[in-house]
């Protein structure tokens, strides 16, 4: 599975481990008190933390332009919260799918089209 992802998929991958890991950890640890952190600018940088790792997938699948992205959206809203759930919807948004884009209207189409389905021009064969 791991030789299907794009060296971009890999690094957002590493990236919203990284982040999901940050939030755990200032979640689950002692509050942050002092002059230099008061509570109400860590609450909202835990927050925003907790939130892009959270949605790391769905971010991902939708600068991807990929085909499947209100099914990924889902699972990652609904199932997300479960470690399981977060990853396999992470790992479906980085997959390199062997898709291609319309050069006219930038639409995902099949490998092996030679028209594209949505704006009926002939299509060069570049991946995506």
């Amino acid at each position: 599975m791991l030789k299907s992802l794009s060296k971009v998929g890999a690094f957002a991958l590493a990236i919203g481990l990284i982040l999901a890991g940050v939030a755990l950890v200032a979640v689950v640890s002692e509050p942050i008190t002092g002059a230099e952190w008061p509570s109400f600018v860590a609450a909202p940088v835990v927050f925003v933390l907790f939130l892009s790792g959270y949605l790391m997938p769905t971010i991902v699948a939708a600068k991807a332009g990929h085909p499947n992205l209100t099914v990924i959206v889902l699972l990652n809203i609904f199932t997300g919260w479960s470690l399981l759930g977060w990853i396999v919807s992470m790992f479906w948004s980085v997959q390199v799918l062997g898709a291609s884009r319309c050069d006219q209207c930038k639409e995902v189409i099949r490998k092996d089209a030679l028209i594209c389905k949505h704006c009926q021009a002939s299509v060069a064969q570049a991946e995506v």
